[in-house]
C-alpha cells in the first residue's frame, strides 16, 4: 500500500506505474492522477513543443550525416531506386492516374470503413492500376498478412 501524492488515497502497488528511478519502483502519483495530471491544456502543451523540438532536432541530425555521407547517402538511394525500380514506377502511375482523373481516390478505407488517411495498396505491382485503398492500420496488417507482394519483372 501507498499513499498517492495527487488524491492522498492509500492505494495498491498495482494502482501506480512502475518507474525503476524511485525506490518502491513505482510512480508517485497513481495511474487515475497520472492520467488528469497529463491531459491537462498546460502538459500537452508542453508535448506538443518537446515533439516538435524533437523532429526539428532529428532533421538536424540527418542534414548534417547527408552532408558528411554524401557519396554514401547517393549510393543507397540509387541501390534502393534500382531494387524498387517497378514499385516506384507503380506508384508514380497511380499518382499520375489520379491526377488525370483516371482513377479515384476513396475517402474511405474498403477494409473497415474508416475515413482520413488512405493508401493504395497493390496485390500484384504487374497490375499499377488494380489497387485496394486501405486505411495505415489495415495496409499494416494486410503485409502483415501477405508479407511479400508480387513483383517479377
Amino acid at each position: 500500500m501507498k499513499a498517492c501524492n495527487s488524491c492522498k488515497r492509500m492505494l495498491p502497488l498495482t494502482e501506480y506505474s512502475r518507474d525503476s528511478r524511485l525506490s518502491d519502483g513505482h510512480r508517485n502519483d497513481c495511474k487515475e492522477c497520472l492520467k488528469i495530471i497529463r491531459n491537462t491544456p498546460k502538459n500537452k502543451q508542453r508535448e506538443r513543443e518537446w515533439q516538435r523540438k524533437q523532429v526539428a532536432k532529428y532533421a538536424a541530425t540527418r542534414r548534417k550525416y547527408r552532408v558528411l555521407n554524401r557519396d554514401t547517402d547517393r549510393e543507397y538511394s540509387r541501390k534502393s531506386s534500382r531494387a524498387n525500380r517497378k514499385q516506384r514506377n507503380t506508384h508514380a502511375r497511380i499518382y499520375c492516374a489520379i491526377r488525370r482523373g483516371q482513377l479515384i481516390k476513396p475517402k474511405y478505407c474498403q477494409g473497415c470503413g474508416a475515413a482520413g488517411i488512405i493508401q493504395g495498396h497493390h496485390e500484384d505491382y504487374n497490375k499499377p492500376l488494380d489497387v485496394i485503398w486501405l486505411c495505415p492500420r489495415c495496409h499494416k496488417d494486410k503485409h502483415l498478412i501477405q508479407p511479400e507482394v508480387a513483383c517479377a519483372s
